[in-house]
């Protein structure tokens, strides 16, 4: 075996460790760090002079000792990285000539001289030092060893006051932090606890660097949340995995079906793999103010019913919600609790964007007036909304999304009603219709009879207003004002249909003769009393009835109707492969008109004192007297009038309805 120690212990310890029983120095070259262990903790191994020399010429960096007696020993004159001993005797070592720059440890059972660290202070190098099972040891000196910047004190050690001296310090680990947390510098970035007595973190917020702390073992429990919660919104890193505190945040779990999970963990950014409970949202939440922003207004519903919106959840806690944003084709299904949640948070702003105002009605809109200043509405396709002049000319904003909101401008809560307060008797109007056919003559009759078309919104015009370009393509134009342009007309059309049942669309296009004008029209899908559903391009700005065209169709096909106007997107339309006669829609009309008695609409004929009984079909047995006959006059359209007018004149003479002179 070889000898190149004097100690019969290193040489035997170096070739079991090397497993060589001759080895040279060129072997210890080789090895990683210079750790010399003595297992017989009832006897020191001395080490020569000579040995350590010879160890430390070896270059290495990294130097540990256990159950080694260096008593009386110069160190020879070394620069290293990391020095760690444990159950060494080392009071009467002269370290002096030895500097380190990286961890300088002591672990359990070590003689230091005066149970203190003098030997060691003038290693103004050393950015970490640790004491393990430190007790009674005297840190008085501590304050010299400035540039420590990683501390780990374990034990009862006396003079934590010492530790403020520590300037550089960044990082902590100690299992007594009562004692330590009040001296510690504003420089800590880093906090390791690992007492089983914690009760209270609130000196933390003391520090204005801190970055990370981790509770290894501690009493605390809930109670302590809102603290952990004010450091975690500080951007602080809190991990507590063996914590009592750990169960019973994970006890508080909100349940989703898949589908909605998902949806939520996107939301909220957090992993797909965690469970949703409030230790997962307290180590995976960003904190910062939040704004939801969901497309599925049943989803705001489950979030509420889940508790996740609450006022103790995790997420309200952590991230202080500030708001709704909800895009959602409707509001239909929008529950109580949702609106009671709306109307109740003062404190948030809710913004709702709809395609359609369905789903609203009086009752909803009278329950959100506790939070009235606080809730925004935007209609799609509504370009009341843009304040630039130029979105409204490019007939832009159909789509709007949740990076428009902020520079928009909303409907507030009194606009709705006003809408609505249109909106609600024509849809009463419409459950007395028994088809799609029906309520379209209906609607279309209202609008014929409601609406103007205001060149003052026209930039062309001589007439053009400046702010009516917005206004004239807005529900505003269209249901407070009564007069719009083609956009007002066709997204008024639209919400109107919408609102009674019937699908619509607004379209936008060009003349189809023309590169420059724009144009915007309606297509409405009809089913009829056969359940087969056709959609219909519809203009409403020219109508026939508008226009003075009887010849032209109302609800026409895309062959006819694209020889004035093309869609500008068609990948957007709809397919109409089929015009509607016009006498279909004079007799969705009528019939509709016959059908309440309160409300008997017919008409008069000419030079004739009647009273008439009309006996065929379901109208059989109700009287069409001569008053409520003058009475629907004054409101047909020229075409409506022409056609009844012929129709009853062509029955009397034919008879074909039992008609009966009085």
């Amino acid at each position: 075996m070889s000898k190149i120690f004097q100690s019969d212990f290193l040489n035997k310890y170096f070739a079991e460790g090397l497993e060589k029983e001759d080895f040279t120095l060129e072997d210890l070259r080789k090895i990683g760090m210079v750790a010399i262990v003595n297992e017989d903790l009832e006897k020191h191994i001395k080490i020569p002079l000579e040995d350590l020399e010879i160890l430390c010429s070896l270059g290495k960096e990294d130097f540990e000792f256990e159950g080694i007696d260096l008593s009386g020993i110069e160190f020879p004159k070394t620069d290293i990285r990391n020095l760690s001993f444990s159950n060494c005797k080392l009071s009467t070592c002269d370290f002096s000539n030895l500097q380190v720059e990286g961890d300088l440890a002591f672990f359990e059972n070590n003689e230091l001289k005066d149970n203190g660290i003098s030997q060691f202070t003038h290693m103004e190098s050393v950015e970490g030092l640790l004491f393990i099972d430190c007790d009674k040891l005297d840190l008085a000196e501590l304050s010299n060893l400035r540039n420590i910047k990683y501390l780990r004190i374990e034990g009862e050690a006396e003079k934590f006051s010492s530790i403020g001296d520590l300037e550089k310090l960044e990082t902590l680990i100690t299992s007594e932090i009562s004692g330590v947390l009040p001296y510690l510098s504003d420089t800590i970035k880093t906090i390791e606890i690992d007492d089983p007595n914690l009760l209270d973190i609130s000196l933390l917020t003391n520090y204005p660097n801190l970055e990370k702390v981790k509770l290894v073992s501690s009493k605390l429990d809930i109670s302590q949340i809102d603290m952990i919660c004010e450091l975690k919104k500080r951007g602080i890193e809190i991990e507590f995995d063996e914590t009592e505190l750990k169960e019973q945040l994970s006890a508080k779990k909100y349940e989703f079906e898949k589908n909605d999970l998902e949806t939520v963990k996107t939301m909220l950014i957090l992993p797909n793999d965690i469970e949703l409970n409030d230790y997962e949202l307290l180590k995976h939440l960003i904190c910062r103010p939040t704004r939801l922003k969901l497309e599925n207004i049943d989803v705001l519903d489950k979030l509420i019913k889940s508790g996740l919106l609450s006022e103790d959840s995790m997420l309200s806690k952590l991230c202080g919600i500030e708001g709704v944003d909800l895009i959602a084709d409707n509001l239909e299904g929008i529950s109580p609790d949702a609106i009671e949640y709306i109307s109740q948070n003062k404190d948030k702003n809710f913004r709702l964007v709809t395609r359609t105002l369905n789903g609203l009605d009086s009752k909803i809109l009278e329950g959100l007036n506790e939070n009235e200043e606080n809730i925004e509405f935007y209609v799609q396709g509504d370009l009341f909304h843009f304040q630039n002049k130029d979105d409204v000319s490019a007939f832009k904003g159909k789509h709007i999304s949740y990076f428009d909101l902020k520079d928009l401008v909303p409907y507030k809560l009194e606009d709705m009603k006003e809408f609505i307060s249109v909106l609600e008797p024509i849809k009463e109007q419409a459950l007395e219709t028994e088809n799609d056919l029906e309520k379209f003559a209906m609607i279309r009759k209202i609008a014929l009879m409601s609406l103007k078309y205001d060149y003052s919104g026209v930039t062309s015009s001589d007439e053009f207003k400046e702010g009516r370009e917005i206004d004239t393509r807005s529900l505003k134009g269209v249901f407070l004002e009564g007069k719009a342009v083609c956009a007002g007309n066709s997204l008024g059309f639209s919400t109107m249909s919408e609102y009674i049942g019937l699908k619509a669309k607004c379209i936008s296009g060009r003349e189809t003769a023309s590169t420059n004008r724009l144009h915007a029209w309606n297509q409405i899908r009809i089913t009829d009393e056969n359940n087969n559903a056709d959609w219909y391009n519809y203009d409403l700005t020219n109508d026939p009835d508008v226009i003075g065209d009887e010849s032209r169709e109302i609800l026409e096909d895309d062959e006819t109707f694209y020889k004035r106007y093309t869609p500008l997107e068609l990948e957007k339309v709809e397919t109409c492969s089929k015009s509607m006669p016009n006498e279909d829609i004079h007799k969705a009309d009528l019939k509709r008109s016959l059908k309440e008695e309160s409300t008997l609409e017919s008409l008069i004929l000419p030079g004739k004192e009647i009273t008439a009984v009309v006996t065929p079909g379901q109208y059989s047995g109700k009287k069409i007297t001569k008053q409520d006959i003058k009475s629907i006059l004054g409101s047909l359209t020229l075409s409506e009038m022409n056609y009844y007018t012929q129709m009853f004149s062509r029955a009397l003479t034919q008879n074909s309805l039992g008609i009966e002179r009085a």
